[in-house]
């Protein structure tokens, strides 16, 4: 896993780099593909599918992820499979829990935090606004529900891995945030609040953050267990 990680951060990081890098030599013009994308969801855009994504698009942004992201905290300081005496539920594990939680959160709002400042930084416009079902202003690239719900599914995965005992039992926890996370960044596109790159870029941000920052974050949750190193 690791090394799996070692070769994944330099690559989501380059690609990243490699469309932002584009992106700002263009003066942030979309691309072909998004211009095509873009056209043929305004063309495909219907009153019902309109109404379904709006509703879809608000579970990236606002509870949802913060929910999940608390959830994440609080299992990876429970720990799983563990039989022994501090895995009863005690004062000590309840605010290793609570604690957990609000890591969990608070990494998801700084993960917010940092990708705003890089929309900014880029600056590159959004679609038209005529072209919004409503407003958003300010820039588009990376997408903020594309990079908050796409944070909060990895999180939360990580966490749940341990605890799934089979393989069926994580391929649905995993495909389940997948399509999440996909229905969200499609959302955004239909909706004509970004161009499809904007998303794409969302995701490759999500998963350099994760990449370098989930595992000794997970290792610092770890030792507010009951019993951990450190922590007697």
């Amino acid at each position: 896993m690791a090394r799996s990680r070692r070769v994944l951060a330099p690559v989501a990081g380059g690609l990243l780099v490699a469309l932002l890098g584009v992106v700002v030599a263009r003066d942030g013009a979309p691309f072909d593909v998004d211009a095509a994308l873009h056209r043929w969801m305004l063309e495909h855009r219907t009153p019902v599918w309109t109404s379904v994504l709006t509703e879809v698009t608000r579970t990236g942004y606002v509870v949802l992820p913060y929910l999940a992201a608390g959830v994440a905290g609080a299992l990876t300081v429970v720990g799983a499979g563990r039989s022994d005496a501090t895995a009863r539920l005690t004062p000590r594990l309840v605010a290793g829990v609570a604690a957990g939680a609000v890591v969990g959160v608070a990494a998801l709002v700084l993960g917010r935090l940092l990708a705003a400042v890089l929309r900014t930084t880029v600056g590159r416009p959004r679609p038209a606004r005529a072209d919004m079902t409503y407003v958003v202003p300010g820039p588009g690239i990376p997408s903020g529900h594309a990079t908050v719900s796409a944070l909060a599914a990895i999180a939360l995965a990580a966490a749940v891995w341990p605890y799934c005992r089979n393989a069926v039992l994580r391929g649905v926890a995993v495909g389940v945030l997948v399509l999440w996370v996909v229905a969200v960044g499609v959302s955004r596109v239909y909706l004509g609040m970004h161009w499809v790159s904007d998303v794409v870029a969302g995701w490759l941000f999500a998963a350099v953050l994760c990449l370098w920052g989930l595992p000794p974050l997970a290792a610092a949750l770890r030792r507010l267990r009951p019993g951990a190193a450190g922590n007697a």
